[in-house]
């Protein structure tokens, strides 16, 4: 169960970032995603935990 606190909390940390940084600069380009092409995405629901 801590676990997936934690997690929760990572995520929501990263989109905060990541949102503040848009607010931030909205005309900043887009950079490249370093994630493997077979990566799943995050799971965002209860079911997909």
């Amino acid at each position: 169960m801590l676990d997936k606190l934690v997690r929760e909390a990572k995520w929501w940390g990263e989109t905060f970032i990541g949102l503040a940084k848009v607010i931030a600069s909205p005309n900043a380009p887009i950079p490249a995603t370093d994630i493997h092409p077979r990566q799943s995405a995050i799971p965002c629901t209860p079911a997909e935990r």
